[in-house]
């Protein structure tokens, strides 16, 4: 969802996907490092997978460590601190990126996250359960369960919500899968057009893995992962076929990659019927 905020900006001629992120944030990176936009939403801009100081956020609370981290921990990572694989030509998926892309966005709309989220995306595909803001939803909220099975306390975030904030449903999922797979919306479109490749069998768009399946079909595939949830989402926009699992399961937990595994397999199972 990121990723179709960066999107409807491209449309609109906010900004270009060879926009550097330093622009929207208004402060050289540390070294007057280079990284785009693009680079930041298909993870090809060599990022570490979380800031290096973002230890401390988990060493004050490790059950709720995002909320911990502010914009200034960010900022003082970023000019002080940051450090980038120079020699990178891969694409390493990386919460920072996603969550930094997320926060030059807020930065050039002077406008916070969710007003995007809920103006751009929400609003208009009639998602009215999906938000930022756990103190909305609290009420209704599946409780989730750590690593061991047990209740879990719900992660908040602060500056890098980009990379996980955003609380749903499956009827608003649905919502949202109907429009990638209709064609008619030019940013989810856009979103969906290959802009690295990885292999003959996989490239990455603009926040979507894209695999080129070998009956010739091509999957669009996400996934997510907090201290007490676990969603994966696939769609095969030719056949008009999607699945989408939002579940109660820990990141943490060992089985945890049965999600991704049942997302695929049920998909085969639509394709062949």
């Amino acid at each position: 969802m990121t990723s179709a905020l960066l999107a409807n900006a491209i449309l609109s001629g906010d900004v270009s996907s060879s926009t550097e992120i330093s622009e929207l944030l208004g402060y050289p990176l540390l070294k007057d490092g280079k990284i785009t936009l693009e680079q930041l939403s298909n993870h090809t801009s060599g990022m570490m997978r979380m800031p290096g100081n973002f230890l401390f956020a988990q060493m004050k609370d490790p059950d709720n460590p995002y909320i911990h981290y502010d914009e200034a921990a960010l900022k003082t990572w970023l000019t002080e601190y940051m450090t980038t694989d120079l020699k990178h030509d891969g694409s390493n998926y990386s919460n920072l990126g996603v969550a930094l892309l997320a926060h030059g966005l807020t930065k050039k709309y002077n406008k916070p996250y969710e007003d995007l989220l809920q103006e751009q995306i929400f609003q208009k595909l009639g998602m009215k359960n999906s938000t930022t803001k756990l103190e909305k939803v609290k009420e209704r909220l599946i409780k989730g369960q750590d690593a061991k099975g047990q209740t879990s306390k719900n992660w908040e975030f602060d500056v890098l919500e980009g990379a996980g904030a955003v609380l749903s449903t499956i009827s608003d999922m649905e919502k949202f899968t109907r429009a990638v797979m209709s064609q008619k919306n030019e940013a989810l479109e856009l979103q969906r057009k290959p802009t690295f490749k990885v292999n003959d069998n996989l490239e990455i768009g603009m926040g979507w893995h894209i695999f080129n399946a070998n009956d010739g079909n091509t999957l669009y595939w996400h996934n997510g992962g907090t201290n007490g949830y676990t969603s994966s989402f696939i769609i095969d926009v030719e056949r008009q076929l999607a699945f989408v699992i939002l579940s109660n399961l820990s990141a943490f937990h060992a089985n945890m990659g049965n999600i991704d595994v049942l997302t695929f397999d049920f998909m085969k199972t639509l394709k062949n019927q």
